[in-house]
């Protein structure tokens, strides 16, 4: 579990961009949100997300957006 999460912190810091970062604080989603979604959905669910290019969900119906404002504490 560690090892993932310390691979998908390396990768959103690597992949999200100003404009992402941005829309992220639009939806008021923290790094504590982010990670969560990139647990939920991965980072490619997270950025399509803040690209608006969708919303992943997982088997029990839970969006990715909603993950990420669940944990953005």
């Amino acid at each position: 579990m560690f090892k993932l999460m310390t691979q998908n912190i390396k990768d959103l810091k690597r992949l999200l961009k100003e404009k992402e970062l941005n829309k992220a604080k639009e939806l008021g989603i923290n790094d504590f949100g982010l990670l969560a979604g990139a647990h939920l959905g991965g980072v490619g669910g997270v950025l399509k997300v803040l690209r608006s290019e969708g919303n992943p969900k997982d088997s029990n119906g839970t969006s990715v957006l909603q993950y990420m404002k669940e944990f953005s504490i």
